[in-house]
């Protein structure tokens, strides 16, 4: 399931609010089987290059793995607790699965960053000869770094 629910002309490596659904569909299948299966649920996070270029690269990045059953007694107590519970959970594993950029504004400049640099998940400006994997885990320190530098020149009025 693909849990956004938003779409953009613009690609920015950011995560839209995720949907209820999932929780809701994951939910009433263990209804659904009384709590005796052993449902699941993965973040799986999809990283491109740019994903509006054929031939980008691709990173596929999974999180840990939910069990639904350890929400059930959450669920008896308030079924929308519990789904809006596992939704931040989902949401907290998938931007660790992905090129997270926390403040949009900063995403052109972080692509930039990339571009100078030539280390991260950069479709046209990079380094071959740094493995993929490497350049995927580069772009997420990158973003990361924007969020603490944002953080840190807010609360001292600066821009």
């Amino acid at each position: 399931m693909f849990g956004e629910g938003y779409t953009d002309d613009v690609f920015i490596r950011s995560l839209k609010p995720l949907k209820k659904g999932p929780a809701r569909i994951a939910f009433g299948a263990m209804v659904a089987t009384d709590w005796k299966e052993d449902i699941k649920i993965q973040a799986i996070g999809t990283n491109y290059s740019d994903p509006k270029s054929f031939n980008c690269d691709i990173v596929m990045s999974a999180g840990k793995i939910i069990h639904l059953k350890d929400y059930k007694q959450l669920y008896d107590e308030s079924p929308a607790k519990a789904a809006t519970t596992l939704m931040r959970q989902l949401d907290k594993e998938l931007k660790e699965q992905i090129t997270y950029v926390h403040d949009k504004s900063l995403a052109v400049f972080v692509d930039q960053i990339k571009a100078i640099n030539r280390n991260g998940m950069h479709h046209f400006y990079r380094d071959n000869s740094i493995p993929l994997i490497d350049r995927y885990h580069n772009s997420q320190k990158t973003a990361r770094l924007s969020t603490k530098i944002t953080k840190l020149m807010k609360p001292n009025g600066l821009t």
